[in-house]
């Protein structure tokens, strides 16, 4: 009876280094993402006293939060 051996590459089980940093810019745009929804979230909150101590108008407020999440 014949055995047949199968050998895995020595690369098995990691990641081409390009596949490694694409996945790795995808979760940081998420985070970035989820970063800027959560900043303009809390930026919508403040009342105008707040707001007038750190400079802020509320017109600057209400052109920030209608951004997209992914808009910059």
């Amino acid at each position: 009876m014949s055995h047949v051996v199968h050998q895995t590459p020595a690369h098995h089980g990691h990641r081409p280094a390009s596949l490694t940093t694409g996945i790795d810019r995808f979760f940081d745009t998420l985070a970035q993402w989820r970063m800027r929804m959560a900043t303009r979230r809390d930026l919508a909150r403040l009342d105008d006293r707040m707001l007038a101590d750190i400079g802020v108008s509320p017109a600057d407020v209400d052109q920030e939060v209608s951004k997209h999440f992914w808009q910059a």
